[in-house]
């Protein structure tokens, strides 16, 4: 650890890491580099952590390891368990959960407005309706925390952009200015004069299909409180006293206005290019160390740099960035892992791992996996996805496998480049129009809209309920899609309506966002019915949890192994695969079969399937939709 005296890179108490993030930070910042490496030695001084030794970029987790995708008010609170987080612990005990998952990652619980959570108004607070941090505190006995520090942006109710915004409209000699004084350019705003052409725009990549700048207002309210609040001066008439100034503000994932004309969005980008927003992005990490968090997810990380006339998308600066947050929680944090979020192609995900010298981030998600297993099963084809997955292997393993969705729905995005553009139409039109799932649009540089998301629950994508399929059938079609992605290299997670298999939620009062139809909130006596003997959903949830506790148990799964092997075969709609592990005797041989048929197997020799236990010979037949995963008795 680096000696409270020592501020200067160059002393020989200092890690050659600081030597490095003294270097990006001049790169970065300029002459504003000295000040900000000495304000980032004194906050990583001040940090008490267990552990001071930072070690060589290795994996914080093995086979062994695998995560739970939650929301804090997923499952309501009642008479025992009066908080959605007190009720998380007491479903988590009930159904003996740390058998099955040993790390829980609690999507956004801090108090927010928009955007499910991802719109963060406090980044130091849990919501009052969800719960306290207390609570947290319980869960953390019961499995490893992941939280997320939504890095691109924040809400425009948060601190750090209503301070931001207020500042940019007061006079340096208003009495009021210096409380807001140390926010300046915390946020990235443009007079109307100063707004980019519709040329400029077009350049941005988008993911949203709105515009990427929000008109803003900051004024006096009738009780003499300062505010700022986006939309238009109109909107806010009847809380405005005095109109202080207004302008446009930068709002990479905008939202657009209502029916009624009233602006929507909530979410403001932060202003990176400011040394100051690294330095309070660092401060909140470590506050999330405290609080016991042993992952973090970087929410939206690749957005972070912004630069007029680019993409401002994946900009050199970004990943120098990343590399500091690196290396400054290694050095301070030591054992915390970092998962860069980006939904993006797998090309322009990998990036965000970094050089083995200058890491980025520990691991990234892997999105891949879920969209390309369901096209490989609805066109009984697993070509393309044998050729992808022998292209994760340069991870290393160090891949967030979402194996079941996400929260959000299935990304499209990540399809490009593995699948023919033509190939990807014609399986979301599929989608849309045969399935009737909800699509979200987004734009690409210059314009042209391409579809972000499909919107459903996993058991709605991979099994249709109108359709007249046994339910045997259907549930051998789920598992089998899981067990395609925890057979990838890496740390699995399921998201919990993937754990459960629940449909399509379609409250009464309709559908306000597509992502709400797979972001159901569950009362005790909804999850009891779904989850009751004999019901298809608990069927689904022992399912799930089997096959997640038998992973658990099986070293061919270390994500440190060698490289997975794709044995060729002649039968498109059967995959195979070899699982080589460090002890030969471990290896697991896996068989899928994508297709509505029986298909005809072999093995290397007689072997047992470690899911059901049974003896396989050489020579088997897998019935339609199964699955083996074969190793020595």
């Amino acid at each position: 650890m680096v000696s409270s005296q020592a501020v200067s890179p160059s002393s020989a108490h200092v890690h050659p890491w600081w030597v490095r993030i003294h270097q990006i930070l001049l790169k970065v910042y300029g002459e504003r580099g000295d000040e900000l490496l000495k304000q980032l030695l004194e906050l990583s001084t001040s940090f008490e952590s267990s552990s001071h030794s930072p070690s060589s970029p290795q994996l914080q987790y093995s086979y062994q390891d695998i995560a739970l995708i939650t929301y804090a008010d997923t499952f309501l609170g009642d008479e025992t368990s009066p908080s959605p987080l007190s009720a998380l612990n007491a479903f988590f005990s009930q159904e003996k959960l740390s058998e099955v998952f040993s790390l829980t990652h609690l999507l956004p619980f801090y108090p927010w407005d928009t955007d499910r959570g991802f719109s963060v108004k406090d980044y130091y607070a849990v919501a009052d309706e969800n719960g306290s941090w207390n609570d947290i505190a319980t869960l953390s006995k019961q499995s490893k925390l992941m939280f997320d520090f939504v890095t691109n942006h924040a809400s425009i109710e948060n601190p750090l952009v209503q301070n931001a915004l207020i500042e940019r409209h007061l006079c340096v000699d208003d009495v009021r200015y210096e409380t807001y004084a140390s926010f300046k350019d915390f946020v990235i705003c443009f007079s109307e004069e100063e707004l980019p052409d519709s040329e400029t725009i077009a350049q941005l990549a988008r993911p949203r299909a709105h515009s990427a700048f929000t008109h803003y207002v900051v004024y006096e309210t009738h009780d003499g409180t300062l505010r700022a609040s986006l939309g238009s001066q109109v909107e806010h008439a009847s809380r405005m006293k005095k109109l202080l100034g207004s302008g446009s503000v930068w709002t990479t994932f905008s939202r657009g206005c209502d029916e009624q004309g009233r602006e929507e969005t909530k979410q403001v980008d932060l202003n990176f290019a400011n040394p100051n927003v690294l330095l309070e992005s660092l401060k909140i990490l470590l506050f999330y160390v405290s609080q016991g968090s042993h992952f973090i997810r970087l929410d939206a990380a690749g957005y972070i740099w912004k630069q007029l006339g680019s993409r401002s998308l994946h900009e050199p600066e970004v990943f120098e960035l990343l590399e500091v947050f690196w290396k400054f929680m290694a050095l301070t944090a030591p054992g915390v892992t970092t998962i860069a979020e980006v939904n993006e192609p797998q090309d322009s995900a990998f990036l965000y791992l970094g050089e083995e010298d200058a890491w980025c981030s520990d691991v990234v998600y892997q999105f891949t996996h879920f969209p390309l297993a369901i096209h490989a099963l609805f066109t009984q084809d697993a070509t393309r996805y044998a050729k992808w997955i022998e292209t994760t292997a340069s991870a290393k393993g160090r891949q967030f496998i979402t194996v079941l969705g996400t929260h959000d729905g299935m990304g499209f995005k990540p399809l490009h480049g593995i699948l023919p553009v033509e190939e990807i139409d014609r399986f979301s039109s599929f989608l849309v129009e045969a399935r009737e799932i909800f699509p979200n649009y987004a734009k690409l540089p210059g314009g042209k809209e391409i579809i972000y998301e499909m919107c459903a629950t996993p058991w709605e994508i991979i099994n249709d309920t109108e359709e007249d399929i046994p339910f045997g059938l259907q549930l051998s079609r789920y598992l089998l899609i899981a067990a395609m992605g925890l057979s990838i290299r890496g740390l699995p997670a399921i998201y919990v309506n993937g754990l459960l298999g629940v449909p399509n939620y379609m409250p009464e009062e309709g559908v306000d966002e597509n992502r709400t139809v797979n972001r159901e909130c569950f009362t005790e006596q909804r999850i009891a019915e779904h989850l009751q003997d004999g019901a298809s959903g608990r069927a689904i949830f022992n399912g799930v949890c089997h096959l997640l506790k038998v992973r658990r148990a099986q070293e061919a799964f270390d994500p440190t192994a060698p490289d997975i092997e794709v044995v060729p075969s002649s039968n498109k709609a059967l995959l195979q695969l070899v699982l080589p592990a460090k002890n030969r005797d471990e290896t697991i041989y896996a068989f899928y079969n994508l297709s509505e048929r029986a298909i005809p197997a072999n093995a290397p020799s007689a072997l047992r399937d470690v899911v059901t236990g049974k003896e396989i010979s050489s020579s088997f037949e897998l019935s339609p939709y199964e699955f083996v995963w074969l190793k020595a008795s």
